[in-house]
């Protein structure tokens, strides 16, 4: 996870945080990416349906559009880097603390002369907890780059087909900007399928937990009976159901 948060972490990443945290820069960003992005699509528009010479259109496709289409990619860049360093400072927050509570519990467990069941199970059910938060924060960043993989595709191959019935462009535009839309759907579809295998991983590790949660519950009730041999039956129908869950599992 240091190495993913590392490629956030980065100069851009810095930058973006700014722009974006601070008032004034905010608001001039904001404003600047409008007026860019209305000026490339206004520009973009009059070239493709006003002007008639190839050459001219041209000129404006490779000189004056991307003045404006260059600035408004990099402030969208910034964003989106921003948006993501945000939720990555959120996910790494409540890893600390899971690793703060795990050195907690493995002091106590030096600290105690006897070993204390409950101890051990609190230590699995915390790695338990890290695993399913990891899996947790997989799962979501999948689904956003999915979405947003599966969108700007699709958009990508709409613009492919505006270029080709209007005519006024050549074929290897065309060509390539169907192309870019379908691998772009491609992505997001893979981003799709690991969504669903870390799904999968997030229920089976929330089923592990709601297990050993249990677990612990039956325990800490078995250890509040003061009925010595109530207490020893209790404890002995504890170990005979974890018993059968763990064969149950095994088959």
């Amino acid at each position: 996870m240091e190495n993913l948060s590392g490629i956030y972490k980065s100069p851009l990443g810095d930058l973006g945080k700014y722009l974006f945290e601070n008032r004034i820069a905010r608001i001039i960003s904001v404003t600047f990416f409008v007026i860019c992005a209305l000026a490339s699509a206004g520009i973009a528009l009059y070239a493709a349906f006003y002007l008639q010479e190839a050459e001219q259109r041209d000129y404006i496709y490779q000189s004056v559009l991307p003045i404006f289409l260059v600035p408004t990619g990099f402030i969208a860049l910034l964003f989106l880097l921003y948006i993501s360093t945000k939720t990555m400072d959120k996910f790494e927050l409540q890893l600390e603390k899971i690793r703060e509570q795990r050195v907690e519990i493995t002091r106590k467990m030096e600290n105690d002369r006897e070993l204390d069941i409950l101890h051990t199970i609190q230590l699995s059910l915390n790695q338990l907890i890290e695993y399913y938060t990891i899996n947790k924060g997989q799962a979501r960043s999948s689904f956003k780059f999915s979405l947003f993989a599966i969108v700007l595709g699709l958009l990508t191959i709409t613009v492919g087909i505006w270029f080709y019935y209007l005519g006024k462009t050549n074929i290897e535009l065309t060509f390539i900007t169907g192309i870019s839309g379908m691998l772009l759907e491609f992505i997001g579809g893979a981003y799709f399928f690991m969504y669903k295998k870390s799904l999968e991983q997030v229920n089976l590790f929330f089923g592990q937990l709601i297990k050993t949660q249990d677990t612990m519950l039956a325990i800490n009730l078995a250890k509040d009976i003061t009925d010595n041999t109530k207490k020893m039956e209790m404890t002995d129908k504890i170990i005979t159901s974890l018993l059968a869950r763990n064969m149950t599992q095994s088959q």
